[in-house]
């Protein structure tokens, strides 16, 4: 399932790669992160939004919304994700 996450307290580049290695260490897959939005996507195969939380909880960041991406109709791909920018 690929999930969007907001997240809360990421000021810099350093914040991202600090999230996306603790979603990743979690067992999130394919995980992009934009800290000047607050944004992080993922695929969250087998996490519920608890494990994700918990992810983050050792850090300084807080998960504040987690957004399950829908198909686009007609399609049956994932919404695209923005490109990274780090």
């Amino acid at each position: 399932m690929d999930v969007q996450l907001a997240i809360s307290g990421m000021t810099c580049a350093s914040c991202a790669r600090h999230v996306q290695a603790a979603l990743e260490a979690a067992g999130a897959q394919d995980v992009q992160v934009d800290w000047r939005h607050g944004r992080a996507w993922l695929r969250a195969d087998g996490l519920g939004q608890d494990r994700l939380r918990a992810a983050l909880a050792p850090t300084r960041y807080r998960v504040e919304r987690v957004r399950p991406l829908q198909a686009q109709p007609g399609t049956g791909r994932r919404r695209p994700r923005p490109p990274a920018r780090l």
